[in-house]
Order: structure tokens, then sequence, then C-alpha cells
């Protein structure tokens, strides 16, 4: 639905107001429901068969969702590093009379800046009617459970595979996995991916105990992390002590000395905790998204080839669909899952036929028709995108 309601709006077919996303999103459900008349009765069918890990799912979507917006409600202030500019994008948005919507801070002139995301939290806005800066919050919450369940969906048909594969293999005296198997290496995916992080948290509580001593501490080079003391709580005592858990990767020179620089790197828990509705938080769910079409594509049981692509050219349609939807939400996803679905085709076909150089040209040349047909889709955001660089 934000893919047609942008599409629409850009040729001036649909208004900016949640009467038009509403239909959409009717239009599109029931467009799925008609149109491919054998996916009804596997919807049902799935129903029957899995309807308490259905049920689970959703239960856990719901907590996931329920406890960050919990976390969110203790500081909801759209104050302080980017906030402000993705506040000021998502509130141009939801007042554009058309797209591209206008810049908030250059009049006359469109946003120059992928805001994919942004519409798609603006018709979720203008679908409740709720006001901007609610909806600016529950969107951090919406994307955290999103990626704990698309985590969990992952972890889960991953380790049920495995189960199938090992299952195959019980004359060999490969173990089986437990029961109840999938759904925990489900759950440890998402605590693994959302919740974990790097060890400078460790690092920042052997620090605040005077336990890391000077030669690790000088060793570590954390940016602007104190030298060892002893804190009355056994805890860091300075507020932003977190922060440096995204400034561990440094430049030095010599490699000895003081430090040149610092790379950012953000890492999921990390994000959510900041709070900033940035491209590559909006992003995430989505990135998942990639990473599950690559594992449908591994397990089908078709060549993939371009017999494949005309076979299921409605198949590739959503891969395009995805993948070019990452390029508008968050540029430099798009060359990283295209190349993870370019791997796919790869080791789909070595898998099933061992190396052969029509093999090698066959993926090359769905690779290069992905790329195409991603750029396409979403092309009018690329000719009217200007760079602020």
């Amino acid at each position: 639905p934000s893919y047609l309601l942008w599409l629409l709006m850009l040729f001036g077919i649909l208004g900016n107001d949640g009467v038009s996303v509403a239909l959409l999103v009717l239009a599109v459900g029931l467009a799925c429901w008609i149109w491919l008349p054998g996916g009804r009765a596997d919807v049902i069918a799935l129903w029957r068969s899995q309807r308490v890990l259905i049920i689970f799912y959703e239960l856990l979507f719901a907590v996931a969702l329920v406890v960050w917006a919990v976390v969110r409600a203790y500081d909801p202030n759209i104050a302080g590093t980017e906030k402000p500019m993705e506040f000021a994008f998502l509130n141009s948005i939801l007042r554009s009379p058309q797209f591209p919507p206008v810049d908030p801070w250059l009049a006359g002139y469109s946003i120059s800046y992928y805001y994919f995301g942004y519409i798609m939290v603006a018709a979720l806005t203008h679908l409740s009617g709720i006001a901007s800066s609610v909806a600016f919050n529950l969107a951090l919450a919406l994307l955290f459970a999103l990626a704990v369940g698309g985590a969990f969906s992952l972890g889960y048909n991953l380790a049920s595979g495995v189960r199938r594969a090992r299952q195959t293999e019980t004359e060999t005296g490969v173990p089986q996995l437990p029961p109840g198997g999938p759904v925990l290496a489900g759950l440890l995916t998402s605590v693994f991916l959302v919740l974990l992080g790097n060890l400078e948290g460790l690092i920042e509580v052997l620090n605040s105990r005077g336990m890391l001593g000077q030669d690790l501490w000088k060793w570590v080079h954390i940016k602007d992390l104190p030298a060892p003391y002893v804190s009355p709580t056994g805890f860091p005592n300075d507020n932003w002590w977190w922060w440096r858990a995204s400034r561990v990767v440094g430049d030095f020179d010599p490699p000895t000395g003081p430090t040149v620089d610092y790379t950012i790197n953000e890492f999921p828990f990390f994000s959510f905790n900041l709070g900033d509705l940035h491209p590559h938080v909006l992003a995430l769910p989505f990135g998942l998204l990639a990473v599950a079409l690559c594992l449908n594509l591994w397990r089908c049981d078709e060549q993939l080839d371009i017999d494949w692509l005309r076979r299921r050219w409605h198949e590739f349609a959503v891969v395009a669909l995805a993948l070019g939807a990452l390029g508008f939400l968050n540029p430099w996803d798009l060359p990283t899952y295209l190349g993870l679905f370019i791997v796919t085709f790869l080791l789909r076909g070595l898998r099933r036929g061992g190396f052969t150089f029509v093999h090698l040209g066959q993926t090359v040349a769905l690779g290069l028709l992905m790329l195409v047909a991603a750029l396409l889709l979403y092309f009018p955001f690329y000719i009217g995108f200007s760079s602020q660089a």
C-alpha cells in the first residue's frame, strides 16, 4: 500500500489522507485474496496445521510491541541527535498535498533524502488518526516488534530445515534437535539480533569497578572511555556511557598513538535505545524480509534460472519490489541484499548441479535483471533525487 500511495500521489491520482490509505489497504488485500486462487486454500491449510505456532508468533509480536512502547514512554522526547530532522520529514510528508514531499527547510524544493520509510510511518499515522509525535514513538515500538518477529521467523525456519534434513539421516546416527528446538532457535535469534550488542558494556562495568587495568584500558582504546575507576554503584556513572558502544572501531596514527577518527558501528539495540527513526532502523524489518525471501528461494524445488523467471515472474516481481524498497529505504542496503540474492542463486545452482559456466552466466543474468527491475520500480525517486553532497 505504501508503494502504491507514493506512486499514485506522484501522478496526482490520490490524496494524502487516511481515506486513500484505507482504500489502498483494502484494494491490496482483496487483490491478494482473489488473484491467487490457490493462495486461499494454502492460507486455510496453514492455519489448520500451524495455528498454535501462528498464535505464539502473534503473541510474541504483541509482547515486543507493548514492551518497547513502555520503554519509549520513559523517554518520548523528540529532541537531540537526529530526531528533529526525522520528525520534520514525517510532518512534511503528512502535510504535502502531493509527492515528492516538500523539503521542511527549503521552500519550493522536495526532500533530498531517501524517505520511503517515513512514507510508511505517515501512512499508518493517517490511518490511525493519532498525532505525529505519538506516531513517531509508536513507529519505533513497531519496528522493534517487527525485528523481533522477523528474526524469530528466520531462526525457526532455519532450525526446522535442519530438523527435516536430519530426519532423513537418522540411520547415520546424526543427533536430532530436541523437542521445541526450532522455537528455541527462533527466540535465541531474536535475542541475539535485537537485544544483544558488543562487549563494550562489559568493558564499561569492569572499568567502573577498577577491574579493567591500565594496560587493557589502553589496549581497547575506546573513545572517551575514562581511566579505570571505582564507581559507588558498581556501574558506570556517566549517563552517556552507552553511547561509546557505537564507537569501538577506531583509526590510530600511529597504531599506538592518538585516535584520528572513529567509525559509527550502531547495532540494533543501540539504535532502538537511542530512539532515532533513521533509515537504517526503518529498513531493518525489510532487510529481514529480504533474508526470508532468499531462504524461500534456497528451498524451492525448481532450478533458479531464466526459465524460472518466466514461469514464476510474480515471485520475481515480489523479490524486485522488496529489493527496490531497500534502495529507497536505506540505499546501502540495496547492493548488500542484491549480493545476498546473487549468492543464493549461485549456491543453489552449485548444490543442484555443480559449477558450470552456463549456470554462472544464468546467475549473473538473474542478478542484473533483478537490479534493473528494482531500480525501474522506484525510478521516479532516483530521477528526482539530488544528493546533498
